[in-house]
């Protein structure tokens, strides 16, 4: 791990030193890019602080109040952002994680922890002023309208039927070979290699998928995304901001930022691939990630990361170097 960055206590908040840029210009170009209306905005951001059961020692999934007050706040310094003409789309991950509650009559059901919905909600509040009603998705579960369930924002257990809660395998032999999801199972997952071989294939099974596969997954994402809001901008009767907002998992912003500055530091760019190092080594904060700007006039990928600066990369050419690790990876598992 890289030595922190210094934050010079003399400076004003708006004029700090960052590794490489002024946070004063970081703001004044972010600005910039929200309020362009060629350029097409995707915010990415983790969920909130979600509960534990006081009596499993375990996440319960849902948020706690401390978690709800922070994606308030959140939501609120995000909205401020936003220029007037904005149009906004609302993604989110569809949670699932396979659990079951006994009730007070001792039955058992199924718990689909709802911490990117919740999150997702209000932001929704914040941006329009209600949560609009939506009707039960495919799973039994209430949808809201305004806000959609996208399966490649899941965590690694989630991220491709995203909803099977049937499908207990890959939390089972994760369990027996490391005993559960833990600080051994973070250790290899976070690698290219991956988890032990008979996780990874479990795991495949349940519908969930591997590092590598959770940056695939995100950079399909946007880049879906960035051609949805411009098939969007070019259609509406008068001029807006198109703006996605996209509640995902830490792992998956993680495995997003990693491997985009293993990229850059293949590309010789070892300034950018510093600058973003350290943020893809770690889960992001709660309710903290990363924006995307996609300009079509330069054809690239503004990415920003808040108190860090920002990166350019060309989505075609990331896509391609995440398929050259996909192939090299199973390559060597053949």
């Amino acid at each position: 791990m890289s030595e922190e960055s210094p934050i010079p206590s003399e400076q004003s908040s708006t004029d700090q030193e960052w590794p490489g840029v002024k946070q004063s210009e970081l703001l004044d170009e972010s600005e910039r890019l929200w309020h362009d209306l060629n350029v097409v905005s995707v915010s990415v951001i983790r969920h909130s602080q979600w509960l534990r059961n006081p009596n499993w020692g375990a996440r319960f999934g849902s948020l706690s109040p401390e978690g709800v007050e922070m994606a308030r706040e959140s939501a609120k310094e995000w909205a401020s952002r936003l220029p007037e003409t904005a149009e906004v789309s609302l993604y989110e991950s569809p949670s699932f994680v396979p659990a079951e509650q006994k009730t007070a009559t001792g039955e058992t059901k199924p718990i689909t922890p709802m911490r990117a919905s919740m999150t997702a909600s209000l932001y929704e509040r914040e941006v329009f002023g209600n949560m609009e009603p939506g009707k039960k998705d495919e799973f039994g579960m209430a949808q809201a309208a305004r806000r959609t369930r996208d399966p490649r924002l899941s965590d690694f257990m989630g991220s491709k039927r995203g909803g099977d809660t049937e499908d207990f395998t890959g939390m089972r032999i994760i369990s027996e070979v490391y005993g559960g999801v833990n600080e051994n199972f973070w250790r290899d997952f976070y690698t290219l290699v991956g988890a032990d071989s008979r996780v990874e294939e479990a795991i495949k099974q349940s519908g969930g998928t591997d590092y590598l596969g959770l940056a695939e997954n995100m950079t399909e994402f946007i880049t879906d995304s960035v051609t949805d809001l411009q098939e969007k901008s070019i259609t509406v009767d008068r001029m807006c901001k198109e703006v996605a907002l996209a509640v995902c998992h830490g792992e998956t912003i993680r495995a997003f930022t990693h491997f985009l500055s293993e990229y850059l530091r293949s590309q010789g760019d070892l300034e950018a691939a510093n600058l973003i190092h350290e943020r893809g080594e770690t889960e992001p904060e709660y309710t903290s990630g990363f924006d995307a700007h996609f300009d079509p006039r330069a054809d690239k990928l503004i990415v920003i990361f808040k108190e860090l600066g920002e990166v350019e990369v060309s989505l075609y050419d990331y896509k391609n170097y995440l398929k050259v690790l996909r192939r090299y990876k199973e390559s060597q598992q053949s």
